[in-house]
């Protein structure tokens, strides 16, 4: 943890120049990506949800053992 205070705002040094170093600033995203990316998790979080809860309810109980059982 103390490391990543030291170095920051840099992510990842240069070890060719400083000019070359990945800062917090040219690494971010830009807002239009960010946009896209938010559509897509507020429209996949709620589906993927949904699913989870189909496959919960699909296989709860409990198993029941007999001859064609493993």
């Amino acid at each position: 943890m103390l490391v990543a205070f030291q170095l920051y705002p840099t992510l990842l040094p240069s070890t060719i120049h400083s000019d070359h170093n990945v800062t917090i600033y040219n690494a971010a995203s830009s807002q239009k990506s960010l946009g896209n990316m938010l559509t897509i998790v507020v429209i996949g979080s709620p589906l993927l949800a949904g699913y989870f809860i189909f496959l919960y309810k699909t296989f709860y109980g409990v198993v029941k053992l007999d001859d064609t059982s493993y």
